[in-house]
């Protein structure tokens, strides 16, 4: 698959951007080395350009990066490219003032791995493509497909799951989410187990395989209290976590700090299905 990837080096998005789309490849591709190349500009290709390009993927840091004009070009250049256009967290709203990205190809940053998951599978003919005249609707729609798919493939009953989470809507929407899929689900108080003393023998919560942390405040006082918590489950379970932040430095920040994946809150359903599917049961 022979990607390009259209990014200012400056983009926030960066750093990010190129590691979803490294770890996405190797999933797909199932550690398996990948076939293609992948090419990295500033600018939108020209139809010249693209001749040999089977995706483009656009990282946008704000909504008038591009003027109508030049997307409407790049789009009608090669009707055989697909395109993604994928906004930061600074651009998320374009959408709503402007239509310059056709909904078929928008999609916010916070998606973009499952969204790209899609492509591939588009390239390999295992998925129909959508049209750039889609309508938001039929996007949603198009979207959902790989949640039902990942859904029904899942081993349900394999693995058990602590919440620490205190927001009750929270935690009553996960908990609620988690075991309709068939998982065991605990929940627990997030306060207490910050406040708890020595390791897991003596810890206040049982042995999971996978926990759910909710993360905010992401404060210095919540940093140096991770690991603890760490002591607390255990080394061999997964953490993962939620949080409101949209500041990518953050998530690289909680991952720094013993988190091991980071998902907005009430979004990526996918992504963290895929996460817990990937992660093996704790021995008890």
């Amino acid at each position: 698959m022979r990607i390009l990837i259209v990014i200012r080096e400056s983009s926030p998005l960066n750093q990010w951007f190129t590691a979803s789309i490294e770890r996405v490849l190797a999933e797909e591709s199932q550690g398996s080395p990948q076939s293609g190349q992948i090419i990295q500009q500033a600018f939108l290709p020209e139809a010249a350009e693209l001749t040999e390009i089977d995706l483009v993927l656009v990282a946008l840091d704000f909504p008038d990066q591009f003027t109508g004009v030049e997307i409407e070009q790049a789009l009608s250049s090669n009707p055989l490219t697909r395109w993604l256009c994928v906004t930061g967290p600074w651009s998320e709203g374009d959408g709503r003032n402007r239509t310059f990205w056709p909904f078929a190809v928008r999609v916010p940053w916070h998606r973009f791995p499952e969204r790209f998951r899609q492509e591939i599978a588009i390239k390999e003919d295992r998925l129909t493509a959508l049209p750039l005249t889609a309508s938001r609707n039929e996007c949603f729609l198009f979207e959902q497909q790989t949640l039902e798919s990942v859904e029904t493939t899942l081993p349900g009953n394999r693995l058990s799951i602590g919440l620490l989470i205190d927001d009750p809507a929270l935690q009553l929407y996960y908990q609620q989410w988690l075991s309709g899929l068939g998982y065991n689900v605990d929940r627990y108080s997030l306060r207490k187990v910050e406040l708890k003393t020595g390791g897991p023998e003596s810890s206040i919560v049982a042995s999971h395989s996978i926990w759910i942390m909710d993360l905010d405040p992401w404060t210095t006082e919540r940093l140096r209290k991770i690991p603890n918590i760490r002591l607390q489950i255990g080394s061999e379970s997964s953490l993962i976590g939620l949080t409101n932040e949209i500041n990518l430095e953050q998530f690289t920040s909680m991952n720094q700090h013993g988190i091991d994946s980071v998902f907005p809150k009430l979004m990526g359903e996918t992504e963290i299905l895929r996460t817990i599917r990937s992660v093996h049961p704790v021995n008890h």
